[in-house]
């Protein structure tokens, strides 16, 4: 490093530092390696006061730093059911018309380690009494105030039927919690619909979500 114009007061310290950017295509045989940065005898030139420029750093100094060249640890993401998911709820259905606008499930999504990029979030939804879809009409995932992806459910005797919410592109970044809802429109009350019927909805194997870390990677 030539032509720094950092000045040092009498009796005064200063702290320089050397940063470093690395090349983000690193191979395998570039990791595990330990690196060593040293300043040599003699390494600093400075000019005094008098205008005398005089040569820094002795043998006995000892102004060297080691660190190591890792492989950066892979993303995850906890998923786990929010405080405000509901645990029973009963809800009261039209006989002539839908209902819309109910939440049956809030999840919590976790990033560790690096942001997760969520594409598909697949969800589990099981029924007594009738099927899912003569119960629900459609689902939604909903994050605060913005829909990510809305499905029609088909009108069948299933009672069990996995949902899946694609294309959300959903970042969740690394340390912090984003928070989605499945919200649901029920049928009105007709054919094997009837009162006291219910439903459950789950979350499904990570095996079937769409998720990467920030190097690409699945989680």
């Amino acid at each position: 490093f030539s032509g720094l114009n950092g000045v040092v007061k009498e009796d005064d310290e200063a702290a320089l530092y050397v940063a470093v950017n690395a090349v983000s295509n690193l191979d395998t045989g570039d990791s595990d390696v330990d690196l060593t940065v040293s300043v040599p005898e003699g390494g600093i030139r400075a000019v005094d006061a008098a205008g005398i420029s005089d040569t820094y750093v002795s043998s006995t100094d000892s102004l060297e730093e080691s660190f190591n060249i890792g492989a950066r640890t892979a993303g995850d993401l906890n998923v786990t059911e929010a405080s405000e998911s509901p645990d029973t709820k009963t809800v009261q259905v039209d006989a002539d018309s839908d209902t819309s606008d109910v939440t049956l499930f809030v999840l919590d999504l976790e990033a560790d380690e690096q942001d997760i990029t969520i594409t598909d979030l697949p969800v589990y939804i099981t029924s007594t009494g009738a099927g899912v879809g003569e119960i629900i009409k459609d689902v939604k995932l909903v994050q605060g105030s913005k829909t990510l992806d809305s499905v029609s459910i088909s009108s069948t005797t299933a009672t069990g039927r996995s949902i899946f919410f694609e294309n959300v592109d959903l970042t969740v970044k690394d340390g912090e919690t984003e928070t989605v809802k499945v919200v649901a429109t029920i049928n009105d009350i007709e054919g094997a619909f009837s009162t006291g019927d219910s439903v459950y909805v789950s979350a499904t194997s990570s095996a079937l979500w769409d998720a990467e870390d920030e190097e690409g990677d699945q989680i």
